[in-house]
């Protein structure tokens, strides 16, 4: 039996359109993490490297970045091909479609954080994927 990973959506532009999305995706496995990613100056090339899960591309349909901190000077990269992608607000990719936005496998993902020395931020990834071959 597999997990279930559950999100709800609602958008609203004021005196305007409105959306609600509830959704459940079933998936074999899942990998929570959480990184500290120390702040540096912004002018700092210092990088935090974390092997994020171990499929390929195809097998991930639920990929959620969040963290404590948001900012144009907090970036990740992936390992697949999109570079320097800005944090500047939770990130939410659903389904194998759209993670492979991302370009390749997420198996490594390269964090920046140019907030400043005491602005540290700690990162939250959550995964899910198929895991049989």
């Amino acid at each position: 039996m597999g997990e279930k990973i559950s999100w709800n959506l609602a958008v609203a532009v004021s005196n305007g359109p409105k959306a609600v999305d509830q959704r459940q995706l079933e998936v074999e496995a899942y990998d929570k993490l959480v990184v500290k990613v120390p702040g540096n100056e912004p002018s700092s090339t210092k990088k935090v490297t974390v092997d994020v899960q171990p499929s390929a591309a195809s097998k991930v349909t639920f990929l959620y970045l969040s963290s404590t901190l948001y900012g144009d000077k907090l970036t990740y990269s992936v390992d697949g091909g999109a570079g320097n992608v800005v944090l500047d607000g939770p990130h939410l990719l659903t389904g194998a479609g759209m993670v492979g936005l991302l370009g390749g496998a997420p198996k490594k993902f390269e964090l920046s954080n140019r907030l400043g020395k005491d602005n540290d931020a700690e990162i939250t990834i959550l995964v899910g994927r198929n895991a049989a071959s």
